[in-house]
């Protein structure tokens, strides 16, 4: 009961007009199920052959995921779940996490970047 209460006092406390707090717990939840979805779909769509093609397919749903999440936290952790599925399944083939030098580096930037754009735009809407 008190914490319901003083949730309720925090939310009344802020100024008119402003948004209410963001669930970043749900919003990393759903983020780790989006990267998921992302790599399934970059799976059935491009042929195993074109681990590029499937990167930037991730990298945009992850993006898009990001701007509709408009919570950093939520964006930069579900950049790099998808990295961790990336590197998994569609680049190791057997789940296999293994760190591969530089171009995990640069999975890893790609897909953080375009989670943090993601994350970018979807706070440039909502103002």
């Amino acid at each position: 009961m008190y914490l319901h209460v003083a949730k309720v006092a925090k939310v009344a406390e802020q100024p008119p007009g402003s948004a209410p707090p963001r669930p970043s717990g749900l919003l990393i939840g759903l983020g780790f199920a989006a990267a998921i979805v992302a790599c399934l779909v970059a799976a059935a769509l491009v042929p195993a052959g074109r681990p590029e093609a499937r990167l930037v397919l991730v990298a945009v749903l992850v993006g898009g995921y990001a701007a509709c999440a408009a919570d950093v936290r939520a964006a930069l952790c579900t950049g790099v779940f998808a990295w961790l599925f990336v590197t998994g399944f569609l680049v190791n083939h057997a789940g296999h996490l293994v760190f591969s030098g530089v171009a995990d580096l640069v999975r890893l930037g790609v897909l953080v970047a375009a989670a943090a754009a993601g994350w970018v735009l979807g706070v440039l809407r909502a103002h």
